[in-house]
């Protein structure tokens, strides 16, 4: 095995049996995956309001998938999940902290773009 590979696994393993570190790998994933549901919905919303996806690789799955358009995107979510949980370390939990600002971000946006196109 790589020796890289080697060291991220044990530094997983031991991020995993600290309890603050784990205990925040769950909570972070469930607040992820919770924007992420909360993201498709107002897109949809906001794409009946009259409003376009910016993002041209969802503009694409809308396009070629219709309304099932999220379920990639939520098993892309889940699996992003599954990594903070399988090596909740300081690095992974401070980049997914920032990750779940910008999908936050995203899903105010969009509540506001129904808004004011409603």
């Amino acid at each position: 095995m790589n020796a890289g590979l080697f060291r991220y696994e044990n530094e997983s393993r031991q991020a995993r049996k600290n309890p603050v570190l784990s205990k925040a790998g769950y909570i972070l994933a469930c607040v992820f995956m919770t924007l992420g549901v909360l993201d498709a919905i107002s897109t949809n919303w906001a794409l009946e309001v009259g409003a376009y996806e910016k993002n041209a690789f969802m503009r694409w799955l809308q396009n070629h998938l219709g309304p099932l358009w999220f379920i990639p995107k939520m098993l892309l979510q889940a699996l992003v999940a599954t990594m903070i949980i399988w090596s909740p370390n300081k690095p992974t939990i401070m980049i997914m902290v920032l990750t779940s600002c910008w999908t936050a971000s995203v899903v105010v946006s969009n509540f506001t773009i129904i808004y004011v196109m409603s």
